[in-house]
């Protein structure tokens, strides 16, 4: 290899970080926390790449590879310059944050992967022992009592002021933050308008319908760690592949990229997009056709094609006044049922709300196509809301485990119930064939939804309750 060294820093505590605010004023500074620290990401890598005129090779997501020549001069220089990065990460966000660097010579590894794993373990090793150099250099501030004004907190992070010099006021909030959460504020305001988009996660919704629900969309690419490590494994003569990629990930992932896929009217405000993770706030049913576009414009990428990647999330419907980080972390919980979800040999690859992940492109389609129907045929008055009704009644009360009807009943009072419903709407083709598949499908557990072929795990019973509870909220929302 080379007479060079690679070096390799990461942000830890990221996600933790941009989600740990319990305040109401959540909205006025999610969005400029976490743009302020994407920027201290992308400084702290250009910063290293100057002090040792080196080459970025990456820098997304909080991560970032500088290639350089391995001098004696470099190498000084480095060490102090990792020094002074670690505290001045930890005088502006404390032990919420933490960023790792190291370095490997490339004349000891015989491959850039080889010279990649020893990196990650030396990074990972770091983390392991992280603030040890700090604790070394000032153990007192770190385990001897400190002055703290404690009957004064940030009015939206709840952090202590170390003096009353760090006090600011900010327009429409009671109390006082810190100087930096009014930059972020401030930040957060600039990105809204340049964006021109609503940042007030209040005023995204409908408050004149009938339901009134925000969704919180968490999204990422699936097994991006693999393919990363799948690309490096090609860099034989130089790491520009791996460049490539990373940069076509930062591109598609961009703000604006995003914004481009839905139009004006869509009520969805991106709260933080970096790497490959998306966390987007908007009313419940923009948010789902926006992750919704977000995964056809992806698999419409050439270096997605060609690696066949996927991308999953999670919906996290919530009344609008529901606290927005409580929000956030219901949405990462949805992302991970997306990602654990299983049709047969396919994995991942989903989206989850309601409680259940569907397959994007097995199960999603045909589910949202019953939807469709059902309030196609609500909206012409053809169906009532006894229909949806019954079926989540007998659905809550069928026992269902490992996607089995364990209460037999089920069977009989679905079919009794239905068929005196049917006989109601006996001049409506439409809703007695809706009606006698549901009765059919649900009593044989046919691999079918309303007539169409599915692949699916879960029992019929199941998704016909899924797309009666998504029908009612929407038929709500829009006052049908």
């Amino acid at each position: 290899m080379e007479n060079k060294i690679l070096i390799g820093g990461d942000y830890s505590g990221i996600q933790g970080y941009i989600y740990n605010i319990t305040s109401k004023y959540a909205s006025r500074n999610l969005k400029g926390r976490s743009n302020c620290l994407k920027k201290d990401c992308e400084a702290t890598a250009y910063r290293i790449r100057d002090i040792v005129n080196g080459e970025v090779i990456v820098s997304s997501g909080g991560t970032f590879l500088i290639l350089a020549d391995d001098s004696e001069v470099n190498i000084s220089n480095l060490k102090k310059a990792i020094a002074q990065e670690e505290q001045s990460v930890y005088d502006t966000y404390g032990t919420d944050i933490y960023v790792a660097i190291d370095y490997v010579h490339l004349n000891e590894v015989t491959s850039y992967q080889e010279a990649a794993t020893k990196l990650f373990l030396k990074r990972d090793a770091k983390k392991n022992r992280k603030l040890s150099a700090l604790i070394n250099n000032d153990y007192d501030a770190f385990f001897e009592p400190q002055q703290w004004y404690y009957d004064k907190t940030d009015a939206i992070t709840g952090a202590y002021f170390k003096s009353e010099k760090e006090m600011c006021k900010c327009e429409g909030i009671d109390g006082f933050v810190t100087e930096q959460t009014l930059n972020q504020i401030e930040e957060g305001d600039r990105l809204a308008s340049e964006n021109g988009r609503l940042r007030d996660f209040n005023n995204l919704v409908d408050k004149e319908a009938d339901l009134v629900r925000l969704g919180v969309l968490r999204m990422d690419v699936d097994n991006l760690g693999t393919t990363f490590q799948d690309e490096i494994r090609k860099c034989t003569s130089n790491l520009h592949g791996y460049s490539k990629l990373s940069q076509q990930f930062t591109d598609f992932f961009e703000e604006k990229n995003l914004y481009s896929f839905v139009g004006k009217d869509c009520s969805v405000f991106i709260v933080y997009s970096g790497g490959d993770d998306i966390f987007a706030v908007g009313q419940w049913d923009h948010a789902l056709d926006f992750a919704e576009q977000v995964r056809k414009r992806f698999g419409e990428q050439s270096f997605v094609k060609d690696r066949n990647l996927s991308i999953s999330g999670g919906v996290a419907i919530l009344p609008y006044k529901y606290p927005i980080m409580k929000g956030a972390v219901e949405g990462g919980e949805l992302e991970d049922l997306a990602k654990n979800h299983i049709v047969g040999k396919n994995e991942k690859d989903s989206i989850a709300f309601l409680g259940m992940a569907l397959n994007w492109e097995l199960e999603y389609p045909v589910v949202k196509k019953l939807k469709d129907k059902i309030v196609g045929l609500t909206k012409a008055e053809a169906l009532d809301s006894s229909f949806r009704s019954k079926i989540l009644l007998h659905h809550a009360n069928a026992g269902v485990k490992g996607h089995k009807i364990s209460n037999v009943k089920t069977y009989w009072m679905l079919t009794y119930d239905l068929g005196r419903l049917k006989q109601r709407n006996a001049k409506n083709a439409d809703v007695v064939n809706m009606i006698e598949n549901c009765m059919k499908e649900v009593c044989n557990n046919s691999k079918n939804l309303d007539g169409n072929a599915i692949t699916t795990d879960y029992h019929s019973l199941e998704l016909w309750a899924l797309a009666c509870r998504w029908a009612e909220l929407e038929i709500r929302t829009k006052n049908i």
